[in-house]
């Protein structure tokens, strides 16, 4: 009896082991920790921009292919004759766009980027003679004026950066500039008040230049960057010479000196 009784217990608990080993465990695996890939600046981008730009533009050496032989009264053929000369420089809005690509050294970020951008930046300079007699009951007078406009504008430029932290990064920037540049003249003969003659020539050519500026990116997600930046544009100097009307030996030539200022926001896609 004994015997079976303990037989009777050595099977019990081998079965209740076996069940047990069948039931779920409360243990929980272990989690492996989740770690967060490293943001870089390499890659291709491509964005949209707008700021404001406004002029270094000057215009000078105004003079004239032209005397009494000419048709153009002799006092009013040179620059000095003019009584009084008034210059203006306009501002006003630039924008567009640009696609670039960076590679990322550690800290360091180099980069080349192309941007092309809407602009109309001018500079002005006209002078008045008032009219006077010339002869019993004819009063003459004239005006000139010269001007040099900036209708857009594009860059292609080297960048260097650094990485202040995993996403701001700061850059500098310097290369090629261009842009196309219209010139206007136009002279015009009063008599006894009225318009006696009004002759306009124009011009219109791509000049080549550089650039230099820096700025600041900061990525708002891993594909989304926010950039603002300073630059300045030099287009040189050109001695523009207008004819007033088609082979006619009478113009207008003023040099200008062409550079301007612009400050800016943008937006980036990185792919």
């Amino acid at each position: 009896m004994k015997l079976f009784l303990a037989s009777v217990a050595a099977a019990s608990l081998a079965v209740s082991s076996a069940v047990a080993a069948d039931l779920p465990t409360r243990k929980v695996a272990p989690v492996a920790p989740m770690i967060a890939p490293v943001f870089t600046w390499t890659g291709f981008y491509a964005g949209v921009n707008g700021g404001y730009g406004f002029g270094d533009s000057k215009l000078k050496d105004v003079t004239f292919g032209a005397d009494a032989r000419d048709g153009f009264d002799a006092w009013a053929s040179r620059e000095e004759k003019f009584a009084k000369w008034a210059d203006k420089r306009s501002d006003g809005f630039t924008g567009g766009a640009q696609v670039g690509y960076n590679y990322q050294m550690g800290s360091v970020v180099l980069g080349v980027e192309a941007d092309f951008s809407y602009a109309n930046l001018s500079a002005k300079r006209s002078g008045v003679n008032a009219e006077k007699e010339t002869a019993p009951g004819w009063r003459s007078g004239n005006s000139v004026m010269a001007g040099s406009t900036l209708n857009w504008f594009g860059t292609v430029r080297p960048r260097i950066g650094l990485v202040a932290t995993g996403r701001m990064m700061v850059f500098a920037t310097a290369g090629l500039a261009y842009g196309n540049v219209r010139n206007t003249v136009q002279f015009t003969d009063t008599l006894n008040g009225q318009v006696d003659g009004n002759y306009v020539g124009k011009q219109s050519k791509i000049r080549a230049g550089w650039t230099i500026g820096a700025g600041a990116e900061y990525a708002l997600t891993d594909s989304v960057v926010l950039k603002g930046e300073y630059g300045y544009v030099d287009l040189g100097a050109s001695n523009n010479k207008t004819s007033m009307k088609h082979n006619d030996p009478r113009y207008v030539s003023a040099r200008d000196d062409l550079g301007f200022h612009f400050v800016r926001a943008g937006l980036n896609y990185r792919f």
